[in-house]
């Protein structure tokens, strides 16, 4: 259905019915799928279970279950494994002092003490437009429906 601009509002304004009209689309959406979210959790922890039981383990250990036939366009399922690292700071320090490498493998790194920072304004020493510049702001929005 094609639009018919009203001449007298510009490009990207909306009158207020429209608003009101695409919120409440929207929001019938965000029950939908928070419904629907809210079903699908428990069954997939047991479709995860399934897949693991029944399905076959590939070389990346990933458990696959090829679907007999194919639902809704899909033709398997898969377990996927994801695998993250993160350096443990205790056991690396401990092990690097084991081989004599600490000073070698270990850099110090400046850091900036905020409550010192902060002291600095207090007292005097630095201005606010300063803090502001060490502590840009970034604005992120977010759209929260609210229930009364």
């Amino acid at each position: 259905m094609v639009k018919v601009m009203d001449p007298g509002r510009k490009p990207g304004e909306s009158n207020e019915s429209e608003v009101i009209t695409k919120i409440r689309e929207f929001l019938s959406y965000k029950v939908q799928i928070d419904k629907l979210t809210k079903s699908q959790a428990p069954i997939k922890a047991e479709v995860m279970e399934a897949i693991e039981a029944h399905g076959e383990e590939d070389d990346k250990g990933n458990y696959v279950f090829e679907l007999p036939v194919t639902i809704d366009g899909y033709s398997k399922m898969v377990r996927q494994r994801r695998v993250t690292r993160k350096l443990d700071m205790d056991e690396a320090l401990s092990i690097l002092k084991q081989h004599g490498l600490y000073d070698s493998c270990v850099t110090m790194v400046p850091m900036v003490d905020e409550d010192a920072v902060m002291s600095a304004l207090y007292e005097g020493k630095i201005s606010e437009e300063e803090i502001d510049a060490m502590w840009p702001q970034n604005v992120i929005w977010a759209l929260l429906p609210t229930k009364e």
